[in-house]
């Protein structure tokens, strides 16, 4: 085996055992006993910047060196227009209501379908929708 693939999976099984943790004291606070991961925390294992369970959504960008922080309105548009309710959830745990209101306002590279329920979701009239403007 490869030293980077050694490497990766000794992150990922650190990874693992600190989710672990985390969870088992989230769930003594809560008054129940839970050890398995939820599957978001599961996401991160091998990737902490994209988690894994979202690294489909992104076939185009090197995964490598890609920070979702650094391009907003790429991450959050691509979540925006593929993603599930994972990734959803991670988008709100990620990004404020403001930036990803801003790319449902902005971004003309939403189908109209999906700029249409956001729109909804947000309560934005369709002529706010940089999406819902452009020609038929």
């Amino acid at each position: 085996m490869s030293d980077s693939v050694e490497r990766t999976l000794l992150l990922a099984l650190i990874w693992y055992r600190y989710v672990e943790l985390r969870v088992r004291a989230a769930s003594r606070v809560f008054g129940h006993e839970r050890s398995a991961l939820t599957e978001l925390d599961a996401c991160y294992i091998l990737n902490p910047m994209i988690p894994q369970c979202l690294q489909t959504l992104f076939w185009d960008t090197n995964l490598d060196n890609f920070d979702p922080l650094a391009f907003p309105t790429y991450t959050i548009g691509r979540i925006l227009e593929y993603g599930n309710q994972d990734a959803i959830a991670w988008l709100k745990d990620t990004f404020s209501d403001a930036q990803i209101m801003d790319v449902v306002r902005t971004e003309r590279r939403l189908s109209r379908r999906s700029a249409n329920f956001w729109a909804l979701v947000y309560g934005l009239s369709p002529d706010q929708v940089a999406a819902l403007k452009l020609a038929s």
